[in-house]
């Protein structure tokens, strides 16, 4: 495997993603400002807000998140539409010699760069492994979920503010405070592009948290289930399987209405069957694993507390007009969403979606959509395919390594914070452990002792 790397290394790659990034959206570069991807629908919304900036700027008295120039004569807030502020601002003033269509172009085609660097950087950060982190760049950068969006949802394919947030809160956990203000600013930066991506960071952020401070453990329950377990097991996996049964039915055969009383059954999609199959075998899961959780006192909230205030503080103050034109809606109760019941509510991403294929590579497309369709899901909406080297990756065996009975996660806890390379030791009854390579400098005498008695301590 190739290790190390260099600035000359870093360059080159970086110059390879430049590359791939005009040679992945082609023939875009080459129809700057006369043409925008996907067929007639919201991507030219995203080309109006970089005109609206334009105009904005240009035209005193006028606030970005609001215009007269929709609803008119009686205007709208803009607040709570994927109004891509910070693109539009980049496109009114670093691209503003050029059209707003070219603008947007060039816009994608460094969204797909951005993209690629940014996961690199955060794979790298972790890893040190060339390779292992220029695969991830590439599986994360040009993934289908980013060339699905870029036939309309623009503002989705700038998804590179997910691996630098990311980067950012981890440099932030492991001490900077100058980390936790770029994690504020790439979080407020984030809800100028697009809100979904906000969510998904926030999401993120708690349970990174939550992992980081070791709050609680989760073990498997060793001992013999009950009958009433096995039970619930077999029951469980038996709803599940007829409900895959029903669910591949309704999706061979489009299904059918059935009259029940004085009222009719509609089982024309499988998203009901699907439900049910997916919630029976989480109950089965769970029954088996009998998952044992324990609350750790003194679980390191300090560092997270200081790490969550100083983000929130730099993302309030960084996303204060958005922030306060979004209170203006909500008091005025100008707020509106849809209202949705159990049968129109999103389905949201089905975990089958992951072996569906992608629905615009030019081999499997016209498949992948069939059966996306055949699922009642809205392909540009619901794609989960992650790709065929990552699915065969995720197949391949990983070593297991046992850790040895007496090292507790407060025990391999410096390993955490240590930039060092993991070995594995025997302990005296073959049971391997997980030890740091070298010495933290900063450990003194005493702590070097302890450190040499749980190396040598045999595992019980």
């Amino acid at each position: 495997m190739l290790r190390g790397g260099g600035n000359a290394r870093h360059a080159a790659l970086l110059i390879l993603f430049a590359i791939l990034a005009v040679a992945w959206t082609w023939p875009l570069a080459g129809h700057l400002g006369t043409a925008i991807p996907g067929d007639p629908g919201d991507n030219y919304s995203f080309v109006w807000n970089l005109w609206w900036m334009r105009h904005v700027l240009a035209t005193p008295g006028l606030a970005y998140f609001h215009t007269t120039y929709l609803f008119h004569p009686f205007g709208t807030s803009i607040a709570n539409h994927p109004n891509t502020a910070l693109p539009a601002l980049i496109g009114a003033t670093l691209l503003g010699r050029a059209s707003p269509a070219a603008a947007q172009d060039l816009l994608l085609i460094a969204y797909v760069f951005a993209n690629l660097a940014a996961m690199y950087a955060l794979a790298w950060t972790l890893t040190r492994h060339l390779a292992a982190s220029a695969l991830a760049a590439v599986t994360f950068g040009v993934s289908p979920y980013v060339a699905v969006h870029l036939l309309g949802h623009f503002d989705l394919v700038a998804a590179f503010t997910i691996p630098l947030f990311a980067l950012a809160l981890h440099r932030a956990f492991a001490g900077s405070n100058r980390a936790a203000v770029a994690a504020g600013l790439t979080l407020a930066a984030t809800a100028y592009i697009a809100y979904y991506h906000l969510v998904y960071e926030c999401f993120f952020a708690a349970i990174y948290a939550v992992a980081w401070a070791d709050v609680v453990t989760v073990r498997r329950t060793r001992t013999e289930p009950s009958r009433v377990l096995r039970r619930l097991r077999v029951a469980a996996l038996a709803v599940a399987c007829l409900a895959a049964v029903v669910a591949a039915a309704i999706a061979i055969t489009g299904g059918t209405t059935i009259a029940l009383g004085g009222s009719e059954i509609s089982a024309t999609t499988p998203q009901n069957a699907l439900t049910a199959m997916w919630l029976c075998l989480a109950v089965c899961a769970v029954a088996w694993w009998r998952p044992q959780i324990a609350i750790i006192p003194d679980a390191r909230w300090n560092r997270v507390l200081a790490v969550a205030w100083r983000v929130g503080a730099v993302f309030v103050i960084a996303a204060s007009p958005l922030l306060w034109q979004a209170a203006i809606l909500i008091v005025r109760g100008q707020y509106v969403s849809q209202q949705y019941g159990w049968r129109s509510i999103p389905t949201g991403i089905d975990l089958l979606a992951p072996l569906l294929g992608s629905p615009v590579h030019p081999g499997v497309a016209p498949l992948s959509r069939r059966a996306y369709a055949a699922f009642g899901e809205n392909y540009i909406e619901t794609v989960g395919w992650l790709g065929v080297v990552p699915l065969l990756l995720l197949g391949q065996p990983s070593p297991i390594h046992q850790v040895g009975l007496d090292a507790g996660p407060h025990q391999l806890r410096g390993a955490h914070h240590q930039r060092v390379r993991p070995h594995l030791a025997p302990q005296r009854n073959g049971v391997l452990a997980v030890l740091p390579r070298r010495r933290d400098p900063a450990l003194g005498r005493a702590g070097r002792a302890g450190e040499e008695r749980r190396r040598h301590r045999p595992a019980r």
